[in-house]
């Protein structure tokens, strides 16, 4: 078995699931924990980010057990059509029925931004999850003002393990959080669907397309 090995971690609808990988890529082990979507009205969504915060831990501590390694084995050095789901039709909502909550919102940020907030101390956002070409067509010049400032590449260091987020993922302090981005676009570099290659194509289907 390897020395060293890596945690992937996929946020969705229904849950989060945790991976241990090891430095090629193969999986070793995974760990799904679930949370509630609460509907206060019809066609209302709402998730609470404490309980991600929960699953995060919960995974993490999850899949390192079912890998059978210990967690200082963990790696320590080393963007078509508009979906309702995404940032900017979220916050368009939020800026036209709930006003005073978008006005009084410091930080509008993706569920990965929290996550790695939570983990790291460090507010930024994924290169390939911010567009801006329409904001001030729909009204929403100001929202740019409420994103991240630090906007990282795929693959960059966002800081290292908190002695709050250690204990929580069950994981040393200082443990190196790499930043990620969407589902679908890392879907295709995992798959190899790269631009210079012609033929071919990647096809996705999450609860968030049913």
């Amino acid at each position: 078995m390897a020395d060293r090995f890596v945690v992937g971690v996929d946020g969705g609808t229904e849950g989060l699931r945790a991976g241990v990988f090891d430095l090629h890529g193969e999986m070793m082990s995974s760990y799904s924990s679930p949370y509630p979507t609460h509907f206060p009205h019809p066609s209302w969504a709402e998730q609470n980010p404490e309980d991600w915060w929960a699953a995060l831990g919960e995974a993490t501590r999850g899949a390192v057990a079912a890998a059978g390694i210990r967690p200082e084995q963990i790696n320590r050095g080393g963007a078509g059509p508009v979906s309702a789901e995404w940032m900017i039709p979220k916050s368009l909502w939020l800026k036209q029925n709930e006003p005073h909550t978008y006005e009084a919102t410091a930080h509008m940020c993706e569920y990965q931004d929290y996550i790695n907030y939570r983990l790291t101390g460090r507010m930024c956002a994924s290169i390939n999850c911010w567009p801006t070409s329409m904001l001030d067509t729909l009204g929403l010049s100001d929202l740019v003002q409420k994103w991240p400032k630090d906007i990282l590449a795929l693959g960059d260091k966002v800081g290292g393990l908190t002695a709050e987020a250690s204990k929580h993922l069950g994981l040393p302090e200082g443990t190196l959080v790499a930043q990620g981005g969407a589902d679908s676009f890392i879907g295709m570099i995992g798959l190899g669907v790269r631009s210079e290659e012609k033929g071919k194509g990647k096809e996705g289907k999450g609860t968030g397309e049913e």
